[in-house]
């Protein structure tokens, strides 16, 4: 009897746990019911004391938690100016105040999210935002001139050989646009005959929507 009262009171555990996922059709042992409910409730513990211990440490200062979606991570295409580093889908208090003010500003309701998409103009390079929520994420960056250089060396004006010699053959050739996608993102290379004419980063989140 205590079995199949231990049994039900964890199944409604795990139903509120799990928010949406549909009861099971027969309970046809009732002890590996029990024991899989224990084992789950177990792992969510352990996951609950991992988060809590992430958050102590976020809030002492012992562990930078930073704002990012689509599994933006060091492995993935990322801007380098002036040693501060922007990427699609990072979260624009990173990196704006070490960029200074801009040279325009441009919002725009976004069509894909609730708030403003917005357009930063600098020298030598535009970067635009999506709305996540309070903040604001990376859609893409966008080169300007030949006085700024991917953080793998490419640069307008780079000649094609140059660009594969420097990304390789994993790309995807569109009409004389060469796209390199990793992580959630592309970095796109437009070229006028030989010649490197245009370098932009952009997430792929926009894609999904």
């Amino acid at each position: 009897m205590k079995k199949i009262v231990l049994a039900v009171m964890m199944m409604a555990m795990i139903a509120m746990l799990t928010a949406c996922t549909e009861a099971a059709d027969t309970v046809t042992d009732m002890n590996d019911t029990v024991s899989d409910a224990e084992t789950i409730l177990q792992d969510y513990k352990e996951t609950m004391d991992n988060v809590d211990e992430m958050g102590e440490d976020a809030l002492d200062g012992s562990v930078d938690v930073s704002v990012q979606t689509n599994n933006t991570s060091l492995d993935d295409y990322k801007f380098v100016y002036n040693g501060t580093t922007i990427a699609p889908d990072m979260n624009t208090n990173e990196f704006m105040d070490a960029l200074g003010e801009p040279l325009q500003y441009y919002e725009v309701k976004s069509c894909a999210f609730e708030g403003m998409d917005k357009i930063y103009t600098y020298t030598s390079f535009e970067i635009g935002t999506y709305p996540n929520g309070d903040d604001d994420l990376v859609s893409y960056i966008y080169f300007k001139d030949d006085t700024v250089t991917t953080e793998e060396g490419a640069y307008i004006g780079m000649s094609k050989a140059d660009v594969l010699a420097l990304y390789g053959d994993n790309y995807e050739d569109n009409a004389g646009v060469i796209t390199y996608s990793k992580g959630g993102m592309e970095l796109r290379f437009i070229f006028s005959g030989e010649s490197l004419a245009s370098i932009e980063y952009s997430t792929t989140v926009l894609d999904e929507t």
